[in-house]
């Protein structure tokens, strides 16, 4: 099996940045996959705004682009960080803030594993590697 690097780019006049990214999946299921994470972020289902979302807020023009082909699943986010690296502050992974990035509801609560979240994402953390960890060693303290 093998890995594909991609590009996620704008072709309107705004000038957004592109995205870099690593995958397994084809380049359709890939992008369709970004594009209903967003659509998620807009329904208020998660607040898990990947710099993907950047693209699609703000243009109707974009497509994914493959940069390189038959990467080594082993070392897939080595090529993927030479491809951030190569194109610089050109692209949105090396961006640290969005100022359009929505809000988190302010709404937070412990989980029963002692993690603090945010409620709206309490089916999500619970399905989690890290609350079903946490509450295994949380059961074990019982036994």
């Amino acid at each position: 099996m093998s890995a594909t690097v991609y590009m996620i780019y704008d072709h309107s006049e705004l000038n957004i940045k592109p995205y870099i990214g690593i995958t397994k999946k084809t380049l359709e299921k890939r992008m369709n996959q970004h594009l209903s994470d967003y659509g998620k972020v807009l329904k208020g289902r998660t607040n898990y705004w990947t710099r993907a979302c950047h693209i699609f807020k703000h243009s109707d023009d974009f497509n994914i682009y493959e940069l390189e082909t038959d990467v080594p699943v082993k070392d897939r986010f080595k090529y993927e960080r030479r491809w951030i690296r190569e194109t610089g502050s050109d692209c949105l992974n090396n961006q640290k803030e969005f100022e359009d990035k929505p809000e988190r509801d302010g709404k937070k609560m412990t989980c029963e594993c002692g993690m603090q979240i945010f409620s709206k994402e309490k089916k999500v953390h619970q399905k989690s590697k890290t609350h079903l960890k946490l509450m295994e060693k949380k059961n074990e303290v019982k036994d």
